[in-house]
């Protein structure tokens, strides 16, 4: 209107708007938009850019001023595209685009019906349809996600659902038995940190693996450490362990429940804390902790049991302070002040140590170990009248 300060502006046919930053820096990128149209508007003065849309298949392209690790080349493309622009800065302030939205940086991706970008923060912000990310080790999805793009941090909620191709690919921190099957992971919310490999999983969440899965308030995924933690009100059917039954071996589930559990890749070794309850068919071991020892291919090797431990078989109890059960050969050793073993056609027994036989109608009973050398043995007999 006072002919040196542009109102609007249209560009219609294979149109490109282009923005090159006032000065190079890490958080700046050079930014090329193709669309097949564009209409724009400016600020009243200044011939400023203040808010371009760009139709009909639009793709962007945001190239570094400087390199840095962690960051590349990243791929915008959408319906519909809605620039907004800084009048101080004159770079981008805010990308909306809208209809088939997809994003890329390096090996990573997201997809959306709608997407928005603030230059600010760096936040991708993913809504409509399935917003869903992935790169080369997993895939997630939810009905919302923010990808903080600066800070390699991304925050989903509502109906999270996280597939790890592989246990391997998880970096071997849960604790299945598969290396190469997939681990599937769901909950209410979740925060992925790819620069500390770590994932959080709140509100009743779920890690499974065929037929074994954990279950709690909280799952947190360690890959580097490789580690695996579940908290609060923890359930889990992690292994198929032997047991012989009619003197044929068959593999039972084992479940757990505790307050928390902890997985060391490393160690291979379970740990349950806090009113801990194992259940394998018939037999069951409450406890306040119990120690879970696997193989490298993450069967039972051996369970130790310590704190108020409690043994129940189907006609026989036994107490103790510590006890530890081998899987070869099924075979428990339980430790106390003193251990007793209850049987309800037999009698029952009373030592420092005794080693039950948990698929035989027999135990041994010590009264001299280590620890007390003047223990003695206690034993009563319950004899059938003929």
């Amino acid at each position: 209107a006072n002919g040196k300060d542009i109102n609007r502006a249209e560009a219609v046919g294979n149109a490109e708007l282009y923005i090159e930053p006032l000065k190079a820096a890490s958080e700046n990128y050079r930014t090329t938009i193709n669309a097949a149209r564009f209409d724009c508007e400016f600020y009243p003065t200044g011939n400023n850019a203040k808010n371009c849309v760009g139709s009909r298949k639009t793709k962007t392209v945001r190239v570094p001023t400087v390199a840095a690790e962690g960051r590349g080349t990243q791929t915008l493309t959408a319906d519909q595209l809605n620039a907004s622009f800084s009048e101080s800065t004159k770079d981008v302030e805010r990308l909306d685009a809208t209809g088939n939205a997809k994003f890329t940086e390096l090996e990573r991706s997201a997809i959306s019906s709608q997407m928005s970008f603030t230059q600010a923060d760096a936040v991708v912000r993913l809504r409509g349809g399935t917003p869903t990310v992935w790169d080369a080790g997993s895939r997630a999805k939810a009905t919302e996600i923010d990808w903080d793009s600066r800070n390699q941090r991304t925050q989903m909620r509502g109906g999270v659902s996280a597939t790890y191709y592989s246990r391997k690919s998880g970096g071997d921190a849960t604790p299945f038995a598969s290396g190469d099957k997939p681990v599937f992971v769901t909950s209410d919310t979740a925060d992925f940190d790819q620069n500390a490999a770590s994932a959080t999983f709140t509100g009743n969440a779920r890690g499974w693996q065929d037929n074994s899965y954990v279950r709690g308030d909280r799952l947190y995924i360690l890959e580097r450490e490789g580690k695996f933690n579940a908290d609060g009100n923890v359930q889990s059917v992690l292994y198929d362990a032997k047991q012989k039954i009619g003197g044929k071996e068959s593999s039972v589930p084992v479940f757990v429940t505790s307050r928390t559990m902890n997985y060391d890749r490393k160690a291979r070794l379970l740990q349950y804390r806090t009113d801990v309850d194992v259940r394998q068919g018939t037999d069951r071991i409450t406890s306040a902790s119990t120690d879970v020892y696997l193989s490298d291919k993450n069967e039972v090797q051996k369970t130790i049991a310590e704190t108020n431990v409690v043994i129940t078989q189907p006609g026989r109890r036994v107490v103790g302070d510590w006890v530890q059960y081998t899987a070869d050969n099924e075979v428990a050793i339980i430790r106390g002040n003193p251990a007793s073993v209850t049987d309800a056609e037999n009698g029952g027994s009373q030592s420092s140590e005794i080693t039950v036989y948990m698929r035989e109608n027999r135990f041994v009973g010590n009264g001299k170990t280590n620890k007390n050398t003047t223990g003695r043995t206690k034993t009563v007999y319950k004899v059938k009248p003929q």
